[in-house]
């Protein structure tokens, strides 16, 4: 049925894939079991004024999954929180942002594999 040239390229091949595409499986079993896996908040009465209607806000970025999220870019309207890394657990920054300024999109790659770009208010 097989030969053994087949068999060593069937255990190559699994080998090649199973690491490629294990990261994304994981990632969304842990978002369908938990949809609030990744969250990004502020945290309201935390903000501190620094002048030129520019306030220091908390940001707080909670997430869920065991599978690590790099080059993770935060998009608000008036500034962009730039994260090399984000493992499981909760994450706290600080950002400068004006009134009314809303987190528009939120940039990250799946362990350095895989870009992903979720866009808010589109």
């Amino acid at each position: 049925m097989f030969t053994p040239l087949r068999y060593a390229l069937s255990i190559a091949l699994i080998s090649v894939l199973i690491p490629l595409v294990l990261p994304i499986g994981i990632l969304v079993y842990s978002i369908i079991n938990n949809p609030e896996c990744l969250v990004v908040k502020t945290i309201t009465g935390e903000e501190e004024y620094v002048g030129n209607n520019t306030y220091k806000v908390p940001i707080v970025i909670t997430y869920c999954s065991t599978v690590p999220l790099t080059d993770v870019r935060a998009v608000f309207n008036s500034t962009v929180l730039e994260i090399p890394r984000i493992t499981r657990g909760e994450h706290k920054y600080v950002v400068e942002l004006r009134p009314g300024d809303k987190l528009i999109e939120l940039e990250f790659r799946i362990m350095g594999l895989y870009k992903l770009s979720i866009k808010f208010g589109v």
